[in-house]
């Protein structure tokens, strides 16, 4: 098959593309990096470097030019940014690549979405795809819903394109620009201190990204899945947090670095 891949020079669009270009699936990748882009270039995919916030509705139905599947990765996730930024980036965006999707016949349009749909500042345990918050707690949040809601309006004029959302839990992995940097950033900052909320006690559940790209593979590949559908993506492995940064840091990531754990009201 032929997908499309959005956001594809960086964290988990990266290895989307990466990991169908290893199936033996043809890649159209898009990303802002020019120089990953040369990267996934030079390992099978087409590559075109495009700011889709400002590319036009022409533009995105070229970049779908016979491709059968969708794979929107691109987003805007960092801690800052006005509200018409993420406006932009997650919903104006989505909402092209949606409706190009539609007109160029593409079978299966899949957005990835975030849970910080959910997020209240309360424990939560086991939630359903059909809880969100009161009242979202950032920009990116409340972006990322609305990216959802154009969806589900979006998706009744392309009966023939399947619209599915994912929303995978705390990525980590190769090309992890978020997690892992964020921590060894703070530990340098803080002089060793890890400040975790609870002291790290706090349950929580992250992703490993690969498993997303086979969440993602099973989407695209699944008959009969309806149209608009919303599933959860996680490792179904929840620890104590201070457990789990240990095991990422020191184990699997090889950091020989001594820190002390700090119990602060914030994330």
């Amino acid at each position: 098959m032929k997908v499309l891949v959005t956001g594809a020079t960086s964290g988990l669009g990266r290895n989307a593309a990466e990991w169908l270009l290893s199936a033996g699936h043809q890649v159209h990748a898009t990303g802002r990096d020019a120089a990953a882009g040369r990267l996934l270039t030079a390992q099978g995919a087409r590559f075109t470097a495009l700011d889709l916030i400002s590319a036009t509705l022409e533009q995105c139905e070229q970049l779908m030019n016979g491709c059968d599947i969708v794979w929107h990765c691109a987003a805007k996730s960092s801690p800052w940014g006005s509200r018409e930024a993420f406006y932009q980036a997650n919903v104006v965006v989505t909402e092209k690549l949606a409706i190009a999707a539609g007109r160029c016949g593409v079978s299966r349009f899949l957005h990835i979405s975030t849970p910080a749909v959910y997020f209240d500042f309360q424990h939560h345990h086991n939630i359903v795809e059909s809880a969100r918050a009161r009242r979202f707690a950032n920009h990116y949040a409340r972006s990322k819903f609305a990216a959802e809601q154009s969806i589900a309006k979006i998706l009744r004029q392309f009966p023939q394109t399947t619209f599915l959302i994912l929303r995978p839990r705390g990525l980590f992995g190769p090309y992890d620009r978020v997690i892992v940097p964020r921590i060894l950033a703070q530990l340098q900052r803080d002089g060793g201190v890890l400040r975790l909320p609870g002291g790290g006690t706090a349950c929580l559940d992250l992703t490993f990204v690969l498993n997303v790209v086979h969440a993602m593979d099973l989407a695209s590949r699944k008959m009969h899945l309806p149209s608009g559908r919303v599933y959860n993506i996680t490792n179904q492995q929840p620890q104590r947090l201070a457990d789990m940064l240990y095991d990422l840091l020191a184990r699997q990531l090889g950091c020989n670095i001594v820190y002390r754990l700090c119990r602060t009201h914030f994330c």
